[in-house]
């Protein structure tokens, strides 16, 4: 690098440390200067934020408030959004799933509402959403 990097946080640096925690490479000494690397590109990741459209929003609220209007209890709901990766049922983006159930499967976030396909789980046609998996 050639600009002075800034100390990484307590908890990216904990993150960074698992590293030498694994029981594949507990028997590895710790580098301090490799275990700071890692902690400030963990940092530099978590303060990237995850970007969302307002489609995105839209078919994340549906999919955890489906009847806001005739039951707003459904507003409590928390939903956890997450990146995954090309490994990802559904391909790199966004996804979301109750936290209280994470169980029950977790939906794909599209870009816009034509980019979802069918799915098992009922939403509304224009939701944008996409079932990635469901339970047994």
């Amino acid at each position: 690098m050639t600009q002075e990097s800034q100390p990484a946080s307590r908890r990216s640096r904990e993150i960074a440390a698992q590293a030498w925690c694994e029981d594949s490479t507990k028997g590895i000494e710790m580098d301090p200067r490799l275990a700071e690397a890692f902690a400030q590109i963990i940092d530099r990741e978590r303060q990237a934020g995850i970007v969302l459209t307002g489609h995105q929003l839209l078919a994340a609220l549906d999919y955890t408030a489906p009847d806001r209007d005739t039951d707003p209890d459904q507003m409590d709901s928390e939903l956890t959004i997450a990146l995954g990766d090309e490994t990802s049922h559904s391909g790199p983006g966004p996804y979301a799933w109750s936290t209280d159930y994470p169980e029950e499967g977790a939906i794909a976030l599209f870009d816009a509402p034509e980019d979802a396909s069918n799915s098992d789980v009922t939403v509304p046609a224009n939701s944008g959403v996409e079932q990635i998996f469901s339970p047994d």
